[in-house]
């Protein structure tokens, strides 16, 4: 925390304008979001600017699903994503635990299924005996 701060001074003391100062918070605004669908979980970078379609559109990539075949919940409050709002309009924070669905070939939705990890996995499985 250090680190950003000190950072901030020195790139805040060096700025000529409020606009690059304006910029240069937005770009601090970076956050991440946990987008958990059975035992996958997906880490993604994005900003509380992102839309839900652009967070869709990212997850695409990495699962293969259509946007359209795609639903987000907000897992805090089982808030369904709107495609055309901001993480931030939603109340997305930081960190926040996403849980991802996908519809049916009956045009349904799943459930929402997030597995907790399994605890059988004890310290001796790790230390490879």
């Amino acid at each position: 925390m250090v680190a950003v701060q000190y950072l901030r001074y020195i790139v805040v003391s060096s700025l000529r304008s409020s606009t690059q100062f304006a910029w240069l918070c937005v770009t601090l605004q970076a956050m991440f979001i946990r987008v958990k669908r059975k035992k996958t979980t997906y880490f993604l970078h994005c900003e509380p600017s992102d839309t839900t379609l652009e967070i869709k559109s990212k997850l695409q990539v990495l699962t293969d699903q259509d946007v359209d075949a795609q639903r987000l919940i907000l897992v805090s409050n089982q808030l369904v994503l709107e495609d055309a709002r901001t993480l931030a309009e939603q109340r997305v924070d930081n960190d926040a635990v996403v849980a991802l669905t996908f519809k049916k070939d009956s045009g349904e939705w799943e459930d929402i299924d997030i597995e907790k990890p399994d605890d059988r996995t004890g310290a001796a499985d790790l230390e490879g005996s």
